[in-house]
């Protein structure tokens, strides 16, 4: 199970919230709204080691509610990302069938909260499809991830991590997103561990509700190492902010 080991947020210069889920994995999450994500998400690659692959899902052929035999499974460049539960009822059902993942663009998309970050018109998108549980398996020698999500609003939903080393942990999404939130929200995630990453499952409770990935960027930082020592400068953030904090309520 996953430990939360900074009770709060940390702000950083590059504007993102961190937090460390176990002494295998750290995460970190954007301020909301497309400008954060994507000085977070260039953040993140600037820390990359070079060689690092972005999917866009540029390439892929856009759905339409005409579309009946949707895919369960969509290859990219990054790796295979997976419906292993389908949803049902609400929007999905206008595409014929909640079984199955979309690719989407804001032309063709039902779903008003879900859009694309990449700069380019009419870009598109890889859409749950209001998914019960999507998994996401990265293709190998990755040890870092990070992407964009849009209306990740299913706050009783769970980040399950599975590593090469063959640990786990689980990250709830409410602690995340700090709770629920209206619709149309984007943040930048980004996770990295110690041993490479197998999977990345992403499972929620409502059966209608989903979220929107775009821009996935796989790749691994130059020194594993260096995780443990972000681990403790987070920590020791977390503690100069609380001293901060103690100390304006004095005055």
């Amino acid at each position: 199970m996953w430990n939360k080991a900074i009770t709060a947020g940390v702000l950083t210069a590059g504007l993102l919230f961190a937090g460390q889920a176990s002494a295998t994995l750290t995460w970190s999450i954007s301020g909301e709204g497309e400008t954060a994500a994507k000085e977070a998400e260039a953040a993140f690659k600037a820390g990359l080691a070079p060689g690092y692959i972005t999917e866009d899902f540029e390439s892929f052929t856009v759905n339409t509610t005409a579309d009946t035999d949707l895919p369960t499974s969509i290859n990219t460049s990054v790796g295979d990302f997976t419906q292993v539960q389908a949803g049902s009822g609400g929007i999905c059902e206008q595409y014929n069938s909640c079984s199955g993942l979309l690719i989407l663009d804001n032309a063709s998309s039902e779903y008003g909260g879900r859009f694309n970050t990449t700069d380019k018109p009419g870009s598109q998108w890889l859409d749950s499809n209001d998914s019960r549980e999507l998994l996401f398996e990265p293709i190998g020698g990755v040890n870092s991830v990070g992407f964009f999500i849009t209306d990740p609003n299913d706050a009783g939903g769970l980040f399950d991590f599975t590593l090469t080393d063959g640990t786990s942990t689980s990250l709830f999404i409410k602690d995340l997103f700090e709770g629920s939130m209206g619709n149309g929200k984007v943040f930048y995630l980004t996770f990295f561990a110690s041993s490479d990453i197998s999977s990345i499952k992403i499972a929620t409770n409502n059966r209608d509700d989903g979220f929107g990935i775009d821009d996935v960027t796989v790749g691994r930082v130059p020194e594993p190492a260096t995780l443990g020592m972000l681990g403790l400068g987070l920590i020791g953030l977390a503690a100069a902010a609380r001293r901060r904090r103690k100390s304006s309520d004095l005055t």
